[in-house]
């Protein structure tokens, strides 16, 4: 059958839909064939309204918007058209927080009908039951931070967790919303700094940092010194993920560095603008022009004095003009691209030669007079 009116309801309804309207039917008819209010219905309800055409003139509006409170309009009459949105109820944020050194940090929901005490939220938070993790506390004092709608800044409200945790209920601060509690860390207990010690070590494995100071030197120490097979001078120091360049083994060691000490590798790779890249076996007397020509030699781009040594162990070198590097087991030679320059063109030289011989003459004449 053709539908000649209708009303359209959206929001916090159990149907959303479009209905035919009868004539005279009411708001509430409307939420009965909507399936009625959801839970977090709000009684105030908007309404766009469209106006018929004998209302509309010239300088008004072709729609007016309006709400009605449903509490008090069970029997507001609908007119063809109208579109009702029910609005959610918006919820109050009743939480206390919880941050630092506690198991479980974060946001708690704070009891509005029964009182809330600062216990309460941190057995929530991990409790104190557990007396290794309790070491790491900083059990003189807690703080409360507290806001204020009349003060730019929170009150700090103070608690001995000693006393707490030995049953001192003075301690025991009554908590109010949003609330925010704060557990801080001994100065004393921190996770150990940690190293890698990788590859040719007599005791390799994950060595912790002892001192403040302590050098790389004192942790082979520890790890019994390098294996018989132990590549020294290949020792690769990491840090923070790229390669420290090293001069001896005096270096402090941070926290997360990593140590590998290679076996002897027995070549030299040679990249860049040869032949031929790739490996060439070491020899101890070998020179840098014999490792290029075991490449194949420069190619026709090659940079013949902008060549790169990379020692196995970080330490870059640069040939010079009247001596070249040493090349030592494990490094890398790259011999670099040369500058692209355009091609001599004598028509433009000596157009340029004659134009600077005629400028000059010139001169002489203006000088000559």
């Amino acid at each position: 059958p053709i539908r000649y009116s209708s009303v359209s309801i959206k929001g916090e309804v159990v149907r959303e839909f479009t209905y035919e309207l009868l004539s005279d039917e009411t708001l509430d008819d409307l939420l009965n064939y909507a399936g009625g209010l959801t839970v977090r219905a709000q009684k105030n309800m908007h309404i766009s309204r469209l106006k018929t055409m004998a209302e509309i003139s010239e300088l008004s509006p072709v729609n007016e918007n309006f709400f009605i409170n449903y509490l008090n309009s069970e029997n507001f009459i609908l007119q063809n058209g109208d579109n009702i949105e029910v609005f959610s109820i918006i919820e109050s944020v009743n939480e206390v927080y919880v941050i630092g050194q506690v198991k479980n940090p974060g946001k708690f929901a704070f009891d509005t009908k029964h009182d809330t005490f600062l216990l309460d939220i941190l057995k929530l938070a991990g409790g104190f039951n557990d007396s290794t993790y309790l070491k790491t506390i900083f059990l003189d004092k807690g703080e409360i931070i507290r806001n204020h709608p009349n003060s730019n800044y929170p009150e700090l409200l103070n608690f001995d967790i000693n006393k707490l945790i030995s049953g001192d209920m003075m301690e025991n601060i009554q908590l109010q919303n949003w609330d925010i509690v704060v557990i801080r860390q001994t100065p004393y207990f921190e996770r150990p700094d940690k190293v890698w010690m990788l590859g040719e070590i007599n005791i390799p494995g994950i060595y912790t940092i002892q001192t403040k100071d302590e050098t790389l030197n004192e942790i082979l120490i520890r790890a019994k010194g390098l294996s018989p097979d132990a590549y020294e001078y290949g020792l690769h120091l990491k840090r923070d993920g790229k390669q420290v360049a090293l001069d001896d083994f005096n270096i402090i060691l941070h926290d997360s560095d990593s140590i590998l000490v290679p076996k002897h590798p027995g070549v030299v790779e040679v990249t860049g603008e040869v032949y031929k890249p790739g490996f060439i076996q070491f020899y101890k007397k070998k020179s840098l022009k014999k490792y290029i020509e075991g490449a194949g030699g420069y190619t026709i781009d090659a940079n013949k004095y902008h060549i790169t040594i990379v020692h196995a162990n970080g330490e870059v070198e640069i040939k010079k003009l009247f001596r070249s590097p040493k090349i030592r087991e494990g490094s890398t030679i790259i011999v670099q691209k040369a500058e692209e320059r355009d091609p001599f063109d004598l028509t433009d030289f000596m157009s340029n030669t004659a134009s600077l011989v005629t400028s000059l003459a010139t001169v002489v004449l203006l000088f000559g007079q």
